[in-house]
């Protein structure tokens, strides 16, 4: 009955009917369309709050990395002299601007690096060498960064003249450390988790291929199920006819016997079956038996009168 409905749909574009198999392809078509395939809710949100730290991050960074620097130096200078502050503030700013630049400038070269290697099997010598050109530049950096965190950082740890030092520098060097994981992290990792839409595109269709595949295996193997079940039913219902034709056939036996056997009796008076003792004329089978049986006796009254 599904299959028949479903034939029954006109093809809008050839203006006949479509056959269950092309309605089924198309049923499972504008599943596919319909069916959400980007990315969840929360990894939506994450990425998000990600862009924004890609953006706000490094100022960040730059800015602490700049004012540790800054406070160590100002104090080498007098109170007031504020041109002495500045340019303070300024060489602090300058170096952590630069690394700042250079760590991103790094990121994007590595990235387009490594889409050559992916497209083309190589890439091009010159942005290797760029590469290997920041990265150098990039360490360089860090270098000095790691030197300005420990120095203020040891500043004020020994102001505290806390008698557990070992610790204390034990946390100055975690802290440095994490600082620089920090602003590598953020430049070369994290600026390459948010895809771009050309890359979502084909994820999202290569999604949507194999959605069709599994789709379409599924109604494949719902088809098979139906038919097994189908075939089941309708051994059961020849099963059935079977048994209800052998019932038939033995109750049609049963009544021809018994119409053949009142037939028999129907030559007795009041139509009852003669008595044993009685003299009445036996026809049909009961007078072939009854002729059978009296064929001795009179064999032998024959001899008995040849004897004489």
């Amino acid at each position: 009955m599904q299959q028949e409905e479903m034939t029954s749909y006109p093809n809008e574009t050839q203006g006949d009917k479509l056959t269950y198999e092309d309605m089924m392809k198309r049923r499972r078509m504008e599943r596919i369309e319909k069916a959400r395939v980007g990315k969840p809710f929360h990894e939506r949100v994450m990425l998000l709050g990600l862009r924004a730290w890609l953006l706000l991050g490094p100022i960040a960074f730059v800015l602490l990395t700049a004012a540790e620097v800054a406070y160590i130096l100002t104090h080498l200078v007098a109170p007031g002299d504020q041109n002495g502050q500045t340019i303070i503030w300024g060489g602090a700013l300058f170096i952590e601007l630069a690394m700042m630049f250079t760590t991103f400038g790094l990121g994007i070269i590595r990235q387009k690096v490594a889409e050559q290697r992916e497209i083309y099997g190589h890439a091009d010598p010159s942005q290797e060498r760029a590469v290997k050109i920041g990265t150098g530049l990039w360490l360089t950096f860090a270098l000095i960064n790691i030197i300005g965190q420990t120095s203020f950082l040891l500043s004020i740890v020994q102001s505290t003249h806390d008698p557990n030092m070992g610790i204390m520098y034990l946390f100055v060097a975690s802290r440095v450390i994490g600082f620089i994981l920090g602003d590598a992290g953020t430049a070369f990792f994290l600026g390459q988790v948010d895809e771009h839409d050309v890359r979502l595109m084909a994820r999202a269709e290569h999604e949507k291929g194999k959605l069709y595949t599994e789709l379409a295996e599924a109604e494949g193997k719902r088809k098979l199920l139906e038919a097994e079940a189908d075939s089941k039913i309708k051994m059961m219902e020849i099963k059935v006819e079977q048994e209800r034709a052998d019932a038939d056939f033995l109750a049609q036996i049963k009544k021809q016997a018994f119409t053949r056997l009142l037939e028999m009796s129907g030559g007795a008076p009041g139509g009852a079956l003669p008595a044993p003792g009685a003299d009445l004329p036996i026809t049909g089978e009961f007078q072939t038996l009854s002729a059978e049986e009296q064929a001795p006796e009179r064999q032998r009254v024959r001899f008995h009168r040849l004897d004489k």
